[in-house]
């Protein structure tokens, strides 16, 4: 059975049959279940989320309802460039793509930490990355009391290192169950720099998970016939060998696969996120982000746009029924070289032609929206060369194929025609701009020239009508500033007028100057800012507001204007007010300076 499916590949077979490694902690597998957040009442219709990544923050508007990890995801990837599959989201361990959102806990504040594994932190310490270093993990086998003390270059990676672990312990990689790991990032491609950062030894612990063992069985299947010519032909092919395969639960050999593509799909939006969903949780999160939306809209995204934003539209046909859908998915579809090109330089589109009604629905849009040509090339596509990509172009407006790519190339070969196809549709496009900016050169002579004319019908009677309004612009603008610079005038007047009348009030309450032969005479000079100076005769017993308002009544108030000392400098305007001039050392003399605050 394992080797009808795998199309005879033995090696794939030896996969299928194989139960798949998990790539999460145990600690991930075993925790509490998420509570569900308390029900609020009138939410939102959109869901707010700020991405921080690289430094970053990037603000995510999505629609509250029906949104899934998924849709995160490739809106992520739309605003950093970061593939799905190699984005690790702080939080979202065992995440998978078509969980709602709303089951999740979000932050109270919205923000998720998202971060690369193949990009170590900007923050990192530099000797992380430096080639020859190595990290000691002390290990201890808590099955077998055994200690091991390895060291591990920086490179490696945590599935290596469980590997590794398993050569010495007998334990395999899936009933290993750590404790003792950083917290943080712990996937099977992550490397020990990533994980460890600046620690260089590591204190481990290793066991056989039993109860994960216990519930599995493994009944040896023979893969070799007792009749000795399918021997021989086992012998030609590679060599014979017998292996253990570890059997699930009933319920997943027995379960029903579920369609790519739901049979009779009407609203073709929802058929291709129903589409990417299934593709996800089959071949994983890295793959080609799919536009969300009908064919129609995805040609209006790709081609009905000025020639410097248009993108080729790829077409991706899946057929679950041929031999070439798996190797094609896994080994070239989903290469991260691939997605990254198809995510820079294509519109990609998705339908699934499995089912017959899917298949007499896109044929019919196709002839509908992209016309004959692109459907009779889907039309004359044989079931042995699908899946396929159907790159449509919109070329002085007609659609054209510039290329259809069966699914029974290589990767290298893959790499080639979508390269080639894109200069071929940069090469067309660059005509087309030319065509372009030539015809918008003779349109807008033409709109100059009308203009003109229009211009010259208008002048003679405009022209009267203008000066009348400019007059009286002229007159209206004049009597405002008249009227304006009358008000500045009365207003500096009344400034002046209560200025002046502050400075009597205050020269008023001045006591009388001390004369000069008087016992305990302060005699104090002040600097104005203009340069001018000021000498006046205090009783040493006088205190600071005395001279204060001396200086206020010659137009220095405190509000405005510092008092200063020369020695030691200080302000004098700032102290208190009740201290006598001898307190201050003001005594017998002084000269002190005033400066604008």
């Amino acid at each position: 059975m394992y080797l009808e499916n795998a199309n005879w590949n033995l090696l794939d077979a030896v996969h299928r049959a194989l139960p798949q490694e998990t790539q999460s902690l145990p600690s991930e597998q075993q925790g509490p279940p998420q509570q569900a957040a308390p029900p609020v009442e009138m939410p939102p219709s959109t869901l707010d989320v700020r991405v921080e990544y690289r430094g970053r923050t990037l603000p995510l508007v999505l629609p509250r309802d029906g949104v899934t990890c998924g849709d995160i995801r490739a809106a992520i990837h739309q605003e950093t460039g970061l593939a799905p599959c190699r984005q690790v989201i702080q939080g979202w361990a065992n995440v998978s793509d078509e969980m709602p959102v709303s089951l999740l806990e979000l932050p109270p504040d919205g923000t998720l930490h998202v971060s690369s594994p193949e990009l170590p932190d900007s923050s990192s310490s530099a000797a992380t990355t430096e080639p020859g270093i190595q990290v000691r993990l002390n290990i201890t086998d808590e099955t077998t009391r055994g200690q091991y003390s390895i060291n591990f270059p920086h490179t490696k990676t945590f599935l290596q290192v469980k590997q590794d672990v398993s050569d010495l312990t007998s334990i395999p990689v899936r009933h290993q169950r750590w404790t003792g790991w950083p917290q943080g990032l712990l996937w099977d491609h992550a490397t020990l720099a990533a994980i460890c950062g600046d620690e260089r030894v590591l204190q481990l612990t290793v066991r056989r998970d039993e109860a994960a063992s216990s519930q599995q069985q493994h009944p040896i299947v023979d893969l070799v016939s007792s009749d000795s010519s399918s021997l021989e032909e086992f012998e030609d092919a590679n060599e014979c060998l017998g292996m253990v395969v570890e059997e699930d639960a009933p319920r997943r050999s027995t379960r029903t696969r579920v369609p790519m593509m739901p049979e009779s799909a009407q609203d073709e939006g929802a058929a291709v996120a129903h589409f990417t969903r299934e593709f996800a949780s089959r071949y994983g999160t890295c793959h080609p982000v799919f536009f969300q939306g009908s064919l129609s809209e995805a040609l209006q995204a790709s081609c009905h746009k000025p020639c410097r934003e248009r993108k080729p539209l790829a077409i991706y046909l899946h057929h679950d029924d041929s031999v070439l859908t798996q190797v094609f998915c896994t080994q070239l579809l989903c290469s991260e070289a691939i997605v990254a090109y198809l995510a820079l330089n294509f519109v990609t589109w998705v339908w699934d032609l499995t089912l017959d009604s899917n298949r007499l629905r896109f044929l019919a849009t196709v002839g509908g929206t992209l016309g004959p040509a692109v459907s009779s090339a889907v039309q004359s596509t044989a079931l042995d060369c699908l899946p396929a990509l159907v790159v449509v172009t919109r070329v002085r407006s007609a659609t054209e194929v510039l290329t259809l790519i069966p699914g029974n190339v290589g990767l290298d070969e893959l790499m080639t025609r979508l390269v080639h196809t894109v200069e071929v549709f940069n090469s067309e496009m660059s005509t087309e701009m030319q065509e372009e900016a030539e015809r918008e050169a003779r349109e807008e002579v033409k709109r100059e020239q009308d203009a003109a004319y229009e211009a010259s019908l208008l002048a003679d009677r405009a022209k009267e009508e203008i000066r009348k309004m400019e007059q009286e612009e002229q007159l209206r603008r004049e009597t405002a500033e008249e009227v304006q610079k009358q008000l500045h005038r009365e207003e500096l007047r009344h400034q002046e007028q209560m200025k002046e009348a502050l400075q009597q009030s205050l020269a008023q309450l001045m006591p009388e100057e001390p004369a000069e032969d008087e016992d305990r005479v302060s005699h104090i000079r002040v600097r104005l800012p203009s340069g001018e100076v000021l000498s006046r005769r205090f009783l040493a017993s006088c205190p600071l507001s005395s001279l204060l308002t001396f200086l206020a009544s010659r137009g220095f108030p405190v509000e405005e204007y510092k008092v200063l000392a020369s020695w030691p400098r200080r302000d004098l305007s700032a102290m208190e007010t009740c201290k006598t001039l001898e307190q201050l050392q003001l005594y017998p003399k002084e000269t002190l300076t005033v400066e604008e605050r």
